[in-house]
């Protein structure tokens, strides 16, 4: 999630994965394709996390890309791409659904690594940090490198939305 960069300054990796349904209600098939989509993610990101290679994506871009994307970062730009996760080649198929996967990094000066990470796993805070978007925020189980969590999204414009979701976070 994050990695230290001199005294004092982190950069942060945060990732997102969702499920989207279109048309009708939660259904078994999506509930396996996601859950297919999250163990082939897992999977991938074991094999690529190793000791001595890449720890942020950006590390793994070739030269100058990667350089030209740190000078970026270091300049205040937030880097945000979509992820897309194969099953032997091919995209895993949603039924009625959609996979919203994305990862971001950002290069924080003057924060430790440790003060970025007890801001971000801070669950039952993020109402207070994120408001107005986040209504309400609660960690709900938290073992080893995994935290379930609650979030309330809250929009009012142009329509008052409000979405109750749940999070599994690592």
């Amino acid at each position: 999630m994050g990695r230290r960069v001199g005294e004092g300054n982190s950069f942060v990796e945060i990732g997102s994965t969702r499920c989207a349904i279109i048309g009708r209600a939660f259904v078994a098939e999506v509930s396996d394709a996601f859950d297919r989509y999250v163990r082939a993610t897992d999977a991938r990101m074991d094999a690529e996390f190793r000791p001595g290679g890449p720890f942020l994506w950006v590390d793994s871009l070739p030269q100058p890309r990667r350089q030209r994307l740190y000078d970026l970062l270091h300049r205040g730009q937030v880097e945000i791409r979509q992820e897309k996760t194969e099953e032997e080649g091919k995209p895993i198929e949603v039924p009625d659904g959609l996979i919203h996967h994305w990862t971001g990094v950002a290069f924080v000066p003057g924060v430790s690594l440790e003060r970025a990470l007890s801001l971000l796993q801070d669950y039952d805070n993020h109402w207070r940090t994120y408001k107005p978007d986040v209504h309400r925020s609660k960690l709900l189980e938290h073992t080893e490198n995994t935290f379930k969590i609650y979030l309330q999204f809250y929009r009012d414009s142009p329509r008052r939305v409000s979405l109750n979701t749940e999070f599994e976070v690592h």
